[in-house]
């Protein structure tokens, strides 16, 4: 799934060790979705491992995120995770829509090698 957003808050970085040995952290994100006609709405997005650093998040800056979401239960409850595993500043995003191409200037189109005036190419038509 992806979505547009905002990033209003970064939550502290958490790190540890597994059990297995092996060093973790993530980071929490709130962003800000717009919603159409209605109030933005909050999502908080967990950030795992070398994500948190790659995607280097700025509060204030917009992305383009591709989540995951997932539900857990443990002791009887339920837990569920909105999984960031792609974010995109929304300035680098190739299909941004606030792009305005430069029509300033004309294209300039001249070849040395056929420089032959419009009669004679209208002479060579076959029709």
């Amino acid at each position: 799934m992806q979505f547009k957003g905002k990033v209003v808050e970064l939550l502290p970085l958490q790190s540890g060790v597994s059990r297995a040995g092996n060093n973790w952290k993530k980071q929490f994100a709130i962003v800000e979705k717009p919603n159409g006609n209605y109030d933005p709405k909050k999502i908080c997005l967990v950030v795992w491992g070398d994500s948190v650093d790659n995607f280097r998040l700025q509060v204030g800056a917009e992305y383009e995120f591709s989540i995951d979401i997932e539900s857990r239960e443990f002791n009887g409850k339920w837990y569920t995770d909105v999984r960031a595993w792609k974010a995109v500043p929304a300035q680098q995003n190739e299909y941004n829509q606030d792009y305005q191409p430069d029509y300033s200037q004309e294209p300039v189109m001249s070849n040395s090698s056929t420089d032959a005036s419009v009669e004679e190419l209208d002479d060579d038509l076959p029709f």
